[in-house]
């Protein structure tokens, strides 16, 4: 019985102490985007995400669901299509999936063909669902600049104006 409960003890303080050595997982850059299909006002598209994660267990993204808006009108939905797993101890390359259904195509369309693109002037409000064996996780986000959010989008959408 004494055995028991210094086992329990041990194992409860273990828990406790990986718990107390959290690390951010960090999106470094946008490496490449590919538009693959174009309909209607819903494009999907695969974003490649340099992501570091310095965590020792992977890490899953299971569900993107995020409005994004320029100033304070409604410009995209974005939901990721499927998952995404993050190896643990890794600096690694992973492609997102996304459907992206803009909401006004005309005036979207419009900012989209004047080049008008400052990644200042969009903000993310929704929530990203990650998981990391046992644990699951919905983070809220809310009214979140893209250019702090996601290194190197600045750089591709200065890349478009150029063009």
């Amino acid at each position: 019985m004494r055995y028991t409960k210094l086992l329990f003890v041990i194992l409860l303080c273990l828990l406790l102490a990986s718990c107390s050595s959290y690390k951010d997982i960090r999106i470094e850059k946008v490496t490449n985007v590919t538009l693959k299909e174009f309909s209607g006002s819903t494009a999907y598209v695969d974003i490649t995400l340099l992501v570091n994660n310095p965590t020792h267990s992977k890490v899953c993204l299971r569900k993107l669901d995020l409005d994004i808006n320029r100033f304070d009108s409604k410009f995209a939905h974005v939901e990721s299509l499927e998952k995404v797993e993050v190896p643990a101890k890794s600096q690694i390359e992973k492609t997102v999936q996304l459907k992206i259904r803009i909401s006004n195509i005309l005036s979207s369309g419009f900012m989209l063909l004047t080049r008008k693109l400052n990644p200042d002037d969009f903000t993310a409000n929704g929530y990203v669902k990650v998981s990391s064996f046992p644990f699951s996780k919905k983070i809220k986000i809310e009214n979140q600049k893209l250019s702090k959010s996601i290194k190197g989008l600045d750089s591709i959408l200065t890349t478009s104006r150029k063009q």
